[in-house]
């Protein structure tokens, strides 16, 4: 890709714990206008493109998604309640976004800060093979000799890429592996105590054993170090340990 044609594009993907098909992704192109011709046949009319003069989502856009999801998890005030869980990005926490999601039985699970490696599913285990088969497609393209890899030469391969990143067992591991769904405790705490050992090795006072990659064939392509097993008393510390729910929150 050449340096005066290269763009970055935010993509706002969403993946329900279920393991169903991910919804169409929104995708945020940089610039005030939108191209005509970046558009591929491959871009399925369900997906939901957008311009951006920063290239990043604001509250409109962010609004335009929370409209998206709705229509496609079939929300309404007469459904069934949802449990929405999303990062800390600040358009998440405006009083129209948050307003609108429990109008329609949405509840909006903002995650904490700074942790977002740790308890988002999609940041934990799906974000990794993704990227790996986007390389892949860029590669792909260069043995083409399709040199200069466009935003329409992207738009081209996002339905491959994303078939091949959205598998079933790999949405419902990366659920079970972030806790978020079966909620549980255990592994966040684990991986905060690895994680909080590697910046700071006083912190340890133990030994823990890491888990072959094998263990979770999903996540492939993750170094082994990102699980680890945590003896029963051991003595591991983290910079603030929570002691009550709204800590813990």
């Amino acid at each position: 890709m050449s340096p005066e044609n290269s763009k970055s594009i935010t993509i706002i993907e969403t993946i329900c714990d279920d393991g169903t098909p991910p919804l169409p992704p929104v995708l945020l192109c940089p610039g005030e206008q939108f191209m005509e011709i970046w558009v591929s046949d491959n871009i399925l009319e369900a997906e939901v493109i957008a311009v951006s003069q920063t290239g990043y989502t604001n509250e409109k856009i962010a609004l335009a998604w929370l409209d998206h999801f709705i229509k496609h998890v079939e929300a309404g005030p007469d459904k069934h309640w949802h449990i929405l869980v999303l990062d800390g990005h600040i358009t998440h926490h405006k009083a129209d976004f948050v307003g609108k999601c429990y109008s329609i039985h949405i509840v909006p699970f903002g995650l904490p800060s700074h942790l977002i490696h740790v308890l988002q599913p999609l940041d934990v285990g799906v974000f990794h093979p993704w990227k790996h088969d986007h390389n892949k497609a860029i590669h792909n393209a260069q043995h083409l000799l399709d040199m200069e890899y466009r935003i329409s030469s992207f738009f081209r391969d996002l339905s491959s890429i994303c078939e091949q990143s959205f598998q079933v067992h790999t949405i419902q591991t990366v659920f079970q592996g972030s806790a978020t769904f079966p909620v549980a405790f255990k592994e966040p705490l684990n991986k905060m105590r690895y994680y909080n050992a590697r910046r700071n090795p006083k912190c340890i006072s133990t030994t823990s054993a890491l888990s072959s990659s094998e263990s979770c064939p999903s996540m492939r392509g993750n170094s082994a170090e990102e699980e680890v097993s945590i003896e029963e008393g051991d003595e591991l510390e983290l910079l603030v340990l929570p002691s009550t729910d709204f800590e813990c929150q």
